[in-house]
């Protein structure tokens, strides 16, 4: 899995007018991994300064692999070779070096990290800091829930998280439910507390609250 797991294309997306030293970054990243992209997007004048986007697509099935891992009783912390914590380390150590070139200016802000699997699609927001111990934990996380979250939705396509409610959307078809891209904090906890599900090819959406293990309506209207 280990060579697999090189094998995995990154692209990153960044506001040109407020980050520097970006082209560094992509190096360091460049040095690391076989495919990296860069696309600078232009942002209106009224932007924060820093934004950055950054897809990875990783070539294996983490759902099933997940899965396996429930069954065998095996947690992240337990099997450190899992490739996917061993294969996003140089991006944390590049994303980190870029966050403190940029400490003095307009500060480094990670809208949404995506990793695309074969099988699913996992979708982070606002990943500025406690970069290792979020991504980790969600998939520690995950391991224990692959089998719930099947036997009550059926194939799962996409998560998101962390998910915020904004009670002042009510617009028929909106979801109230909001992928957070800008939040002040980056518990553990608050990773975990609400997450948005997408399943059977994209036919259904819910929200697994983890407080009351219960699954909830995208869209309550």
């Amino acid at each position: 899995m280990e060579n697999e797991l090189n094998k995995i294309f990154i692209e990153v997306t960044y506001n040109d007018r407020e980050l520097d030293y970006i082209d560094e970054f992509i190096q360091d990243l460049r040095q690391e991994y076989q495919i990296v992209q860069q696309r600078p997007k232009w942002l209106a004048a009224a932007s924060d300064g820093g934004e950055t986007w950054i897809d990875i697509i990783l070539n294996f099935e983490a759902f099933k692999y997940l899965q396996n891992l429930a069954i065998d009783g095996i947690l992240w912390d337990g099997i450190k070779i899992v490739g996917i914590k061993y294969c996003l380390t140089p991006l944390k150590l590049a994303l980190e070096k870029l966050s403190q070139r940029n400490e003095n200016a307009f500060g480094l802000r990670v809208i949404r990290l995506k990793l695309q699997f074969d099988d699913i699609t996992i979708i982070l927001g606002g990943l500025n800091q406690n970069f290792t111990s979020i991504i980790s934990s969600t998939f520690q996380i995950l391991s224990t829930k692959t089998t719930h979250f099947e036997e009550n939705l059926g194939i799962i396509n996409q998560i998101e998280l962390p998910i915020t409610f904004n009670e002042s959307i009510d617009a028929k078809g909106y979801s109230p439910y909001l992928l957070e891209t800008r939040p002040e904090e980056f518990s553990i906890e608050y990773y975990s507390n609400l997450w948005k599900i997408i399943y059977n090819n994209g036919g259904g959406c819910t929200i697994y609250e983890f407080k009351s293990n219960s699954f909830k309506d995208c869209y309550p209207n």
